[in-house]
């Protein structure tokens, strides 16, 4: 019996590290390494900020079908200000295509400059788009590979549906991009 208790805790102690895999993407405490591809999403971006959805109406420019979305601007990285009500007008098209929004959703953004019809869309989508649920900032696989690059080559990460990362961590990692494009 005390044989058997061992050999259990020897297992749970050699797949600890296993589970870490499938649960984390980098420590709190190190600063995550962006990829060139995310500099390059930051770059072509002329909106970068967090914010909160607070309505989604149809719309017109012209005679360009559009869906205008209002955002409260909660973080701004370029070109907004904190505290702004930033009204985006987007083709209607893209809104049937899946890029849609909902009234109080939060997100991390990176939009094209305004085009000289007055619309926008996200640069890079998907990767432009990144949901925030609480403090977390929540990433799809390809999401995740677009914005950092590998903690190590030799691991082999498994392909989780989505990664979670530190409000912090993304921050600040936004901040350095931004800088560096200055």
């Amino acid at each position: 019996m005390a044989i058997y208790r061992t050999l259990k805790l020897l297992a749970v102690v050699a797949l600890l590290p296993c589970a870490a895999a499938f649960t984390q993407t980098a420590p709190a405490s190190s600063p995550l390494q962006l990829s060139p591809a995310f500099r390059e999403l930051a770059r072509a971006s002329g909106y970068i900020f967090i914010g909160t959805v607070t309505s989604v109406l149809p719309g017109r420019l012209n005679t360009i079908a559009t869906v205008d979305v209002t955002f409260r601007v909660e973080k701004a990285y370029r070109g907004v200000r904190r505290g702004q009500a930033l009204t985006i007008h987007q083709w209607s098209a893209l809104w049937n295509s899946g890029q849609r929004y909902k009234p109080g959703e939060r997100v991390l953004l990176f939009l094209y400059p305004q085009s000289r019809l007055g619309l926008t869309s996200i640069v890079g989508e998907p990767a432009g788009r990144i949901r925030i649920s609480a403090s977390q900032f929540i990433f799809s696989p390809s999401q995740y590979a677009t914005w950092f690059k590998p903690m190590s080559p030799s691991i082999d990460r498994p392909q989780l549906p989505e990664q979670r990362v530190g409000a912090r961590q993304i921050s600040d990692a936004v901040l350095r991009a931004s800088r560096e494009l200055q």
